[in-house]
């Protein structure tokens, strides 16, 4: 059999949209409710503080019938470095005879799914008529899930944007201004501002061993649908 390798490049060239993936993520949802799948708990190993490496392995049943495993890294300081934060591959196996069909970046998947998992629970967890997103940690995973909101909810108008970084800020707002034109984007002088008052918050920060935990429960709204991308690493 053929082993494909496939590269970030030729995944960008298939401009798959993120309301696609949405759909799939969703059925995703749905085979695992249905108990479709086999999905262990991942393992790891820290070869640094506050740094993993992750496998990820995988089997989705019913329509899908995919089997496969994601080797995925977390490294924070590399965005000090101008290095991505999350970086991985991916090995897809024929499900009936379990030979290899592909190895293929992960970067492209790991950054729309995650989004687009955001996306699917803001569609039924969110309060209808959500206006403002407040957005904390403005890399790749702020992109795509302020991306997938904006899919999910229609009414969306606000977007309020914190980050430790000030250039980021600026690359942030710049960029996703252009994609999301009808959007106003705001910059808060703190992360009790950002969220205060915001219908759903999403935090998007590197995931720590330590965290001190940022985001107080009583700086938000009575209803605010709260989404910790980064585990339990922003809110108390």
């Amino acid at each position: 059999m053929e082993l494909l390798s496939i590269s970030f490049k030729e995944i960008m060239s298939m401009e798959i949209t993120v309301a696609e993936v949405m759909k799939v993520v969703e059925n995703g949802f749905r085979l695992k409710g249905e108990g479709k799948n086999e999905m262990p708990a991942k393992i790891g190993i820290h070869p640094r503080h506050d740094c993993f490496i992750h496998a990820m392995p995988c089997w989705m049943g019913g329509d899908v019938d995919a089997a496969g495993i994601k080797w995925v890294s977390g490294y924070p300081p590399n965005q000090a470095k101008g290095l991505p934060y999350i970086t991985g591959v991916l090995c897809l196996n024929d499900s009936e005879t379990g030979i290899p069909k592909a190895i293929m970046d992960a970067n492209w998947i790991t950054a729309w799914r995650t989004g687009a998992a955001s996306g699917v629970c803001a569609r039924y967890m969110a309060q209808p008529g959500s206006e403002t997103v407040a957005v904390i940690g403005l890399g790749v995973q702020g992109r795509t899930n302020l991306m997938a909101l904006n899919e999910a909810l229609p009414e969306l108008k606000h977007v309020r944007v914190f980050d430790a970084f000030d250039e980021q800020v600026k690359k942030y707002v710049t960029e996703m201004s252009s994609l999301l034109p009808h959007l106003s984007f705001e910059n808060p002088k703190n992360i009790q501002e950002t969220v205060r008052g915001a219908d759903v918050v999403v935090t998007c920060t590197p995931i720590l061993a330590e965290p001190n935990r940022f985001i107080r429960r009583e700086w938000l709204k009575e209803n605010a649908l709260a989404l910790s991308v980064d585990y339990d690493s922003a809110f108390d």
